[in-house]
């Protein structure tokens, strides 16, 4: 991250050291008292440590230096007041290194400062902990501070006792940080039932993205038919709404850290509404396809915004239970959808299955407006100054759609989402052409097919509610041994449950259809093979908000886009894998590339993942 210190009035901007006092009895700073416009404090916090940045606004200095390494990159724009002219300087954070001009960027570690602190400068914050202002009497007539800035990283300049006594007041002060169960209005302080009901209607706008994937699998034929083509084809809109699903949420995750949670729900399932009674009306085949692709980036918005909302308002120590609910709405969808999706076209015809849609899109519609409220909230410590125009209210709401990318750049969050999304590209492997396994072994009709797919909502449904009781359980439990000290990695160790019931699901599912038995043997086996996949996801998602709590829904957004693309390939390619290698040796090759997956990446996040998230940090 580099910062240019000039602003939109091509005005100098000069940002200084607080002065610290050292074993030596001396002090550094950057502050001539007699000489400011203006003086704003502002702190930062990055990891355990707080760094405040002192910035001074003499119109007519300048520090420059080389860039220094920083942290996470949530903020992108820093504002500043100047008192006596009344205008907005802005000081613009980039992560382009040609745009590098000048740094002026210094900040002081105040955890140390009383024991002989060394002046640390970083320009990567993570989140702004709290923006006050310190006024002072300006005095233009006074002389410019003294300025070395031989292409360092630090200017000094000298001070009254007064001066520096009244700053390290000020400091001593600021590095309380925010509270925030002593703000009513912050979400984690809600009334338990408010936020329950908020997490229902988050896990059903999750649940409608995931239902609307699967709900006509079963009338995939019919579909066909209608339009006089090849189930390849028709097989291909699944996919097709699968990479929806990876690619939208990337949209939708940060558009959400900008403008809020709430909003996004609201316009998205109105949108998704609307393309899905066009595909209900369909006529051609071009037609059905581009609104089915538009339907699946309205759908997922849920998902990618979900698990931001579940971030906002619950405390880490019950965010497992709470995301294995939200969660629950995600592989509901998929299990349930299957079997009103083939009782409707059985019944009904495939078209009625988007006109049922369609109905549950407009009552998620009144419940989004009835019970969803903003669950991204800044407190007024941390709030930047309004706008003063237009064109700085847009520039505030630039955002990077694959800025969410860019955390599958770390390490850990890398190896967590590698064997998820092989398990989730399993899962719709399985998915996609269960209507035609139990329909050519066992000759089940298109409503009897549909019913199959309750064994693996069975699966999936307990899965995730185990996984988030015991993800907590086994979490405080680790911490309590670790003498009170946290660490995010211990959330993964509930993972190992599920791993083996993958394994054992799935080849037993296979080979139970080789031989064949009785169809009950291979829908025992689905769901001993969903429980442990679901259980696996819930554990890993849960890990990945925990250790990415400032960027919670770009993290489950990148999640999201490994998954689905796993999801999209494994669904076009499960027709030409099954009958290459047939139904025991298929099954048998996905459970072993799961397990591997498994017992190679999470060991290795186990081991190394603080350190890497430290060292990420500095």
């Amino acid at each position: 991250m580099y910062v240019l210190n000039k602003n939109a009035h091509n005005e100098r901007i000069i940002d200084c050291k607080a002065p610290v006092v050292e074993s030596g009895g001396g002090h550094k700073g950057e502050f001539k008292k007699e000489n400011s416009t203006g003086v704003e404090v502002t702190r930062y916090k990055a990891k355990t440590r707080y760094f405040a940045s002192f910035n001074y606004f003499t119109g007519n200095v300048s520090v420059s230096g080389e860039h220094i390494k920083g942290h996470s990159r949530t903020i992108k724009r820093l504002y500043y007041k100047n008192d006596m002219f009344n205008k907005t300087l802005g000081a613009v954070v980039c992560f382009n290194p040609k745009r590098l001009k000048r740094v002026f960027a210094n900040i002081t570690d105040l955890n140390r400062n009383r024991n002989g602190a060394k002046n640390i400068a970083i320009i990567g914050f993570s989140s702004t902990v709290s923006q006050q202002r310190l006024s002072l009497p300006p005095n233009p007539q006074s002389e410019a501070p003294s300025i070395n800035s031989n292409n360092s990283d630090t200017v000094s300049t000298n001070f009254q006792d007064k001066d520096i006594a009244e700053i390290e007041s000020y400091n001593e002060e600021a590095a309380t940080p925010y509270n925030y169960k002593e703000d009513s209005n912050n979400p984690m302080n809600w009334p338990k039932s408010k936020k329950t009901s908020l997490l229902l209607v988050v896990s059903m706008n999750s649940f409608m993205g995931y239902f609307s994937s699967a709900v006509y699998m079963p009338a995939t034929h019919d579909i066909m038919v209608y339009f006089n083509t090849n189930l390849t084809l028709i097989n291909s809109t699944i996919a097709l709404f699968l990479l929806m699903n990876a690619l939208a949420p990337l949209f939708w995750a940060p558009l959400s850290e900008r403008i809020g949670r709430r909003w996004i729900y609201i316009v998205a399932i109105i949108l998704y509404t609307v393309c899905t009674i066009i595909c209900g009306i369909s006529t051609n085949l071009g037609l059905f396809f581009a609104f089915r692709l538009l339907q699946g980036i309205f759908a997922c918005a849920g998902q990618a915004v979900g698990g931001g909302s579940v971030s906002d308002i619950f405390e880490p120590h019950e965010r497992g239970k709470a995301m294995s609910i939200y969660i629950l709405g995600t592989i509901l969808g998929p299990a349930i959808a299957p079997i009103v999706g083939g009782y409707i076209d059985q019944y009904l015809g495939w078209r009625w299955i988007f006109y049922i849609k369609t109905i549950l899109g407009g009552i998620l519609i009144i419940l989004n407006f009835i019970f969803l409220k903003e669950t991204l909230y800044t407190p007024n410590v941390k709030k930047l100054p309004p706008p003063a125009n237009f064109r700085e209210r847009l520039q505030r709401l630039r955002f990077n759609p694959f800025g969410s990318l860019e955390l599958l750049l770390k390490r850990e969050v890398a190896l967590v989402c590698l064997p998820v999304s092989i398990a989730f590209g399993w899962f719709y492997f399985l998915v996609t052409i269960l209507p035609q396994t139990f329909g050519s072994v066992y000759q089940f009709p298109t409503g009897s097919i549909g019913l199959c797919y309750l064994a693996g909502g069975l699966g999936n449904t307990s899965g995730s509610i185990f996984a988030g009781a015991i993800s907590d359980k086994l979490y405080h439990k680790a911490i309590a041994k670790n003498n009170g000290e946290t660490v995010k990695e211990f959330r993964l160790r509930p993972i190992y449950i599920g791993v083996p019931l993958i394994a054992l699901g799935s080849v037993m599912y296979g080979w139970f259809l080789h031989i064949p038995t009785h169809w009950m043997g291979p829908l025992a086996s689905y769901t001993i093979a969903t429980f442990g996949i679901m259980f696996t996801i819930t554990v890993a998602n849960t890990y990945l908000v925990d250790s990415n709590h400032t960027k919670a829904a770009s993290v489950v957004s990148a999640n999201n886009f490994t998954r689905n693309i796993c999801g999209m390939i494994f669904s076009l390619t499960a027709v030409q894998i099954r009958a290459s290698l047939g139904d025991g040796w298929a099954y048998t090759l996905m459970a072993i590339m799961c397990v591997v997956a498994y017992i190679i990446c999470i060991p290795l996040v186990q081991k190394f993942g603080q350190n890497w998230r430290e060292s990420s940090s500095k």
